[in-house]
C-alpha cells in the first residue's frame, strides 16, 4: 500500500523534481525497518524512485522550455 502510494506520487511528478536520493534512501530504510518493503526490494525501489524523478524533472524542463520560447 505505502509503495503504491509512493510510486503513484512520483508518477505525477510531486516532488520527484527536488528529492534528493539520499531522501529517498531514508524513505526506502524507513520501509525495510517497519517491514513494508524487503530488503532485497531496496536498492530497486531506490533506482526506480531515481529513475522517475529524473523523467519528471526532465519533462518539467522541457515544458518550461516551450513556455520560454
Amino acid at each position: 500500500m505505502i509503495r503504491d502510494i509512493i510510486n503513484k506520487t512520483f508518477s505525477l511528478g510531486i516532488g520527484a523534481a527536488v528529492t534528493s536520493k539520499e531522501q529517498i534512501e531514508k524513505l526506502v530504510d524507513d520501509l525495510v525497518k517497519k517491514g513494508e518493503v524487503s530488503q532485497a526490494e531496496s536498492k530497486s525501489m531506490v533506482d526506480e524512485m531515481m529513475k522517475k524523478g529524473d523523467e519528471a524533472r526532465a519533462e518539467f524542463e522541457q515544458q518550461i522550455n516551450v513556455k520560454v520560447k
